[in-house]
């Protein structure tokens, strides 16, 4: 199907109905028959990132294509605990083995699929289709700001209180901010977005001691930023961050300091080279920090940012009415093994959180957000801003 701005929601929606899950905030009051075109003007929204995100999702469900019933009788098992979701792939194994062990320890019947990075978007193609929760399994773990966050998600199955279920060990003062009031999601660990300083490369400015630092600095091209070199979301951690910090705005002044856009493997591998394939301020996961070499440890340094790093999270969701089985296995993610296995790979796991500043978006901020649109919005704004350099990534 080619998109185009006369497309109607309802040509879409019939060609392709995951495309729900990204059309959902701007569907209220909204004829079938209102085009691409039409439906911008009225939500004073982007046509083009409109256009980007549906044909991202068409693309989604052409090469991942879910069979819903063969999907659900494969996530939902009667008698069993049924637990689904994705993960860091440094994690995938740990946590697997942790379920796994306990419920075997406790006798519990266990249905377990945890969806590696390469099967993650069956899976999003089929929480895009679910309207029951019924059809969603008892425990759901996810990360980032993905489907498990999307708006309509989390009008059909959170907002009602289908997964309103208190962790009682999660209520103190240290966890305070990331705990959220409608007891749905159930942070475990936290991924931060941290500047990694190359000393070798020249700087036209001082070494930022904070990340509005950045973007108070005048020199130009000052920034590396994890993505791929063509549009994609542009690092949305750091873009969400910086939108509610600074507007439309700050995600114009950002992107004009960047540099270059590549994997953290290709950032990774130049620093403390003088190279160009580096700036002065490198920006990417803290877990990909731990992959610095050696011999450049000398010339780069994680820069301690006062204010706290920008965080995405990894949570967990438990039905309101899951079996007391499924809430054992859940408290398996806040036990120390897991949470010293989280430290291992450059997460910061929830015991941790109370020894460093964060900066966290917060549950009712993330709640009214127009979700995955805001993705496609920003990341259309910054990189309109972004000189991609000549070369291309080897």
């Amino acid at each position: 199907m080619r998109v185009t701005p006369e497309i109607t929601i309802e040509q879409i929606l019939k060609a392709c109905p995951e495309c729900e899950e990204f059309l959902y905030p701007f569907l209220e009051g909204v004829s079938e028959h209102t085009t691409l075109k039409h439906l911008a003007e009225e939500k004073t929204i982007s046509l083009k990132a409109l256009m980007a995100g549906i044909e991202r999702y068409i693309k989604r469900s052409t090469q991942n294509p879910c069979d819903y019933t063969s999907m659900r009788r494969g996530l939902i098992k009667t008698g069993k605990v049924n637990i689904a979701g994705f993960t860091h792939f440094l994690l995938q194994d740990s946590i697997v083995e942790a379920l796994r062990s306990e419920a075997a320890k406790k006798n519990i019947p266990l249905n377990l699929n945890l969806f590696p990075k390469h099967q993650k978007k069956y899976f999003q193609n089929y929480l895009a289709q679910c309207s029951s929760p019924d059809d969603l399994p008892d425990l759901l773990i996810g990360k980032g700001f993905s489907s498990l966050m999307s708006s309509r998600f989390y009008d059909k199955f959170v907002r009602p209180g289908f997964f309103k279920h208190p962790i009682e060990s999660l209520k103190n003062k240290d966890v305070n901010e990331l705990y959220d009031k409608q007891e749905a999601y159930h942070i475990f660990g936290l991924e931060e977005t941290v500047m990694v300083y190359d000393h070798s490369v020249q700087a036209h400015g001082p070494k930022p001691k904070a990340w509005k630092d950045i973007m108070n600095a005048a020199y130009p091209q000052a920034l590396t930023q994890m993505g791929k070199n063509g549009q994609d979301h542009f690092g949305f951690n750091i873009l969400l961050y910086l939108y509610l910090e600074y507007g439309e705005a700050g995600i114009v002044h950002f992107a004009s300091k960047v540099k270059n856009k590549q994997h953290f493997a290709y950032t990774i591998r130049h620093l403390g080279k003088k190279s160009e394939r580096v700036a002065p301020v490198n920006i990417m996961h803290r877990h990909a920090s731990r992959f610095i070499r050696s011999e450049a440890k000398n010339t780069t340094e994680i820069i301690a940012a006062a204010e706290g790093n920008p965080c995405s999270c990894y949570f967990f969701l438990l039905k309101h009415d899951a079996p007391q089985e499924a809430y054992t296995l859940a408290k398996q993610l806040l036990s120390e093994r897991l949470q010293l296995q989280l430290e291992h790979c450059g997460i910061t796991p929830i015991s941790a959180i109370s020894q460093k500043p964060f900066q966290w978006v917060g549950w009712e901020t993330l709640a009214n957000l127009p979700l995955p649109y805001l993705k496609e919005q920003l990341a259309e704004l910054a990189f309109n801003h972004y000189q991609k350099p000549s070369y291309e990534t080897l």
